[in-house]
């Protein structure tokens, strides 16, 4: 019989000299007992002397042989040499046995199964941080379900690194890829603390944290995230889970989120219903959406800088010609709001305006200088 010192660690399963999974000698609730080595080995010896206490075979691993090799002589020729033996260990096992719960590895044997996790984590870990990311996106991936969180997808593993581990320094290089992995997955809110670390900005928005955030429907948001390319008419994933980056689209949700009706467009701006219609008509004025039955269509900032336009260029030397209005000018005329404004703009045609003028029908404009449009 052999008893050796490091056969006490928690993730040393297999005896690899001799090819055998380690047994437990024995299992004692009360610590006096449990610790009472002479009474215990007493109780065992017969079994021991019989050989029928000897593990069941196993083949070494590439996991056995490095951990074995790093308790006995201190070696490591990985990439774990810097990291603690007992972080690495600890994350190869829970990591490895995620990764045969979705393949559906059967369980049962939870010494065999313990072996196989270590050996499948270890295989991962070794090769570097990118293929542990692989492997967490691996998981992320079946975990696609309207409510699932990373709790359902990384199972054991979250559990255990959130719980037991999050406040242990060692673990912190696995928590940090592991965290990165679920701030590009999940919607994670600025200021969550998630395995003890907070988040500091919101990486992506899904459907339903947006429409949270601009107090508005999923059904009204979606179709408006569509028109805009943010995400595909045919993703098939639910709302909380199509995701988009939360930066780079941040612009669009607030034009979203500013959006008005035509009767607060006109207020804001100082028209006429007539006169909205005929700059959107001309396409001097574009909603900001033309999905079917959208009553919020405007943003009031590109009507307010088409007032703030005009009168940058508004005469104050009105003379003795007769003004009107742009809209009745172009009611008289024939011609085009947007030729009008095209005008205006070009210079062609001098714009009248009130002073501290902040509507676009106080503009006038004289229908006699027409002939240098027409």
């Amino acid at each position: 019989m052999a008893m050796r010192g490091h056969w006490q660690m928690r993730e040393m399963v297999i005896c690899a000299r001799h090819g055998a999974l380690l047994v437990p000698l024995w299992t004692a609730q009360h610590p006096t007992a449990r610790n009472d080595l002479t009474a215990r080995l007493t109780e065992i010896l017969p079994k021991i002397l019989s050989r029928d206490m000897d593990g069941p075979a196993a083949v070494p691993t590439a996991y056995d042989l490095w951990l074995e090799q790093r308790l006995e002589r201190g070696e490591d020729p990985t990439r774990l040499s810097g990291h603690s033996l007992y972080a690495a260990t600890t994350f190869c096992r829970s990591l490895g046995g995620e990764v045969l719960r979705i393949k559906g590895h059967d369980a049962a044997d939870p010494q065999t199964f313990r072996h196989a996790s270590l050996a499948v984590g270890f295989d991962v870990v070794r090769r570097g941080v990118e293929a542990i990311r692989d492997a967490l996106h691996d998981l992320a991936a079946g975990a696609n379900g309207f409510l699932n969180e990373p709790q359902k997808a990384f199972g054991s593993l979250w559990k255990e690194m959130r719980d037991y581990h999050q406040d242990n320094e060692a673990f912190e290089p696995f928590a940090d890829i592991l965290l990165g992995v679920v701030l590009e997955i999940w919607p994670i809110a600025e200021g969550a603390v998630l395995l003890g670390q907070k988040v500091s900005h919101r990486k992506l928005h899904s459907v339903t944290t947006a429409a949270m955030a601009l107090r508005v429907t999923e059904r009204r948001l979606r179709p408006l995230l569509v028109e805009a390319g943010i995400i595909a008419a045919d993703d098939p994933r639910p709302d909380s889970r199509s995701v988009f980056d939360a930066q780079s689209h941040g612009v669009t949700l607030g034009v979203i989120g500013s959006l008005v009706t035509d009767p607060q467009m006109r207020r804001a701006v100082g028209m006429t219903e007539a006169e909205l219609r005929s700059l959107e008509q001309d396409g001097v004025l574009q909603p900001r959406t033309r999905l079917p039955g959208a009553r919020l269509r405007w943003l009031e900032a590109d009507g307010k800088a088409l007032v703030d336009e005009l009168n940058a260029l508004a005469d104050t030397d009105t003379g003795t010609a007769k003004w009107e209005t742009i809209q009745m000018a172009q009611a008289n005329s024939k011609v085009a709001v947007g030729r009008i404004i095209a005008a205006i703009r070009a210079r062609k045609i001098r714009v009248r305006v009130p002073a501290g003028n902040a509507s676009y029908h106080g503009f006038k404009v004289c229908r006699s200088e027409f002939g240098a449009i027409e």
